[in-house]
């Protein structure tokens, strides 16, 4: 009989994600700010000499092989201070 790795994996992402969205609650957004270069293994020093661009969650940001660096900020809300934050 032939392991189907496909549907096995599916059943584990849906897992995952019914767990993420139970443990997490976004609590807000994030303003990102990116220097996008056309070329990969930019230095930290270099980091603004690219191409800044305002992006938001499901933008693309490059082609293959393009480096970028992010700049994000955001605010805690009152609700969230206190608890463990993560950024995803």
């Amino acid at each position: 009989m032939a392991y189907n790795f496909r549907s096995q994996l599916e059943a584990i992402e849906a897992v995952f994600s019914g767990l993420w969205k139970e443990i997490y609650t976004p609590v807000g957004e994030l303003d990102i700010e990116m220097y996008r270069a056309k070329r990969e293994g930019v230095p930290f020093e270099e980091r603004k000499n690219g191409e800044c661009l305002q992006i938001k969650k499901g933008d693309k940001w490059g082609s293959e092989w393009d480096s970028a660096w992010f700049h994000m900020t955001g605010t805690v809300p009152e609700t969230a201070k206190g608890k463990k934050v993560v950024l995803y």
